[in-house]
This record gives structure tokens, C-alpha cells and sequence, in this order.
């Protein structure tokens, strides 16, 4: 999704973890965060936030404009 990250006051790209889903899935999704968070490159987005709301988890994420991978 695109949103605004009010805090940063910036556009993101988020990433949603639908909240009731499995341990499993939370935990990969977190470990997929501290992994994204290690990473400086050009060639990586990077990670601003990993938010929790509603039991939903969420990356908010650098926004790259360009065409869809579709």
C-alpha cells in the first residue's frame, strides 16, 4: 500500500501482516523487519518502521515510484 507515515511525514510503502494469522507467519514477518533493517544498499528499500495496530503488523517502507512488477 502506499500510505503516509504521519510521524515522518513522508510517503512509505507498507507491507501489512493481517492480524489472526499464526506464530509462525508473525515471527518470519518480524524476522523479515530485523533482516530488511541490517541492510544498507541501493538496491534495497529501506525499512523507516515496523508498526503494530489493531493486532495487524505493518513495514513502512521506502516508496519507490516506478512501474508495477506486474
Amino acid at each position: 500500500f502506499r500510505a503516509m507515515h504521519e510521524g515522518l511525514q513522508r510517503e512509505v510503502a507498507l507491507k501489512e501482516l493481517p492480524a489472526g494469522v499464526d506464530a509462525e507467519a508473525t515471527s518470519r514477518f518480524r524476522r523479515e523487519a530485523l533482516a530488511l533493517a541490517a541492510f544498507r544498499s541501493e538496491h534495497i528499500v529501506t525499512l523507516y518502521d515496523l508498526l503494530e495496530k489493531n493486532d495487524a503488523l505493518y513495514l513502512a517502507m521506502e516508496l519507490v515510484d516506478g512501474p508495477t512488477l506486474a
